[in-house]
């Protein structure tokens, strides 16, 4: 249990930095800014602490992909400002335009990117539903077999909740997801 909540907590501090990459790419900014977009405009999506966001954003610097530059002001305190690196822009279009992999982070991650899709103006929107759309049909696929051959009772109830919640999704993605991008390409 310890192993899958602590590998859960690494892919959504991974999640996070993308984010925070992608508010960046709506421009420069330092960390009280960035907190605020956060919870203005991915409210009911996302959160980050304070301190978490300040940490997160040490992380990125020594990995390269933001930079800090400290700017002062006149009877102001100096603060640090914060742009994307190239590295720090390369990562978060290739995460963007990636599929989730996992069907319990599609509320969170999947939601912010196209949050992002369509803040950002960026194209490719509609293979990112196609790419996903198929990693769902391959992951229904396996559920079902997994089904089937399925001997123990609460194993198959197990297995047909998660085949269910597939099917949601789909459904989903079917439906308002590609009215969504189908309006992103009327605008665009």
């Amino acid at each position: 249990m310890w192993k899958a909540n602590w590998s859960r907590e690494m892919r959504n501090q991974e999640t996070t930095e993308y984010v925070v990459l992608g508010v960046l790419m709506t421009g420069a900014m330092h960390g009280y800014e960035i907190n605020r977009f956060m919870s203005e405009t991915l409210e009911g999506i996302w959160h980050i602490s304070t301190s978490q966001l300040y940490a997160l954003i040490h992380k990125l610097e020594e990995k390269a992909m933001v930079k800090g530059r400290i700017s002062s002001r006149e009877n102001l305190l100096p603060k640090k400002v914060l742009t994307l690196t190239p590295e720090g822009k390369r990562k978060f279009l290739d995460w963007v335009m990636s599929p989730t992999l996992h069907v319990r982070d599609l509320r969170m991650e999947f939601l912010t990117k196209l949050f992002f899709i369509r803040d950002l103006k960026l194209q490719g929107g509609d293979r990112l539903v196609d790419a996903q759309m198929d990693l769902l049909k391959d992951l229904r696929e396996k559920v079902e077999n997994a089904w089937s051959l399925e001997k123990d009772v609460y194993r198959k109830v197990v297995l047909g909740f998660k085949r269910s919640q597939i099917e949601v999704c789909v459904s989903w993605l079917n439906s308002d997801v590609v009215h969504f991008i189908e309006i992103l390409g009327e605008q665009g």
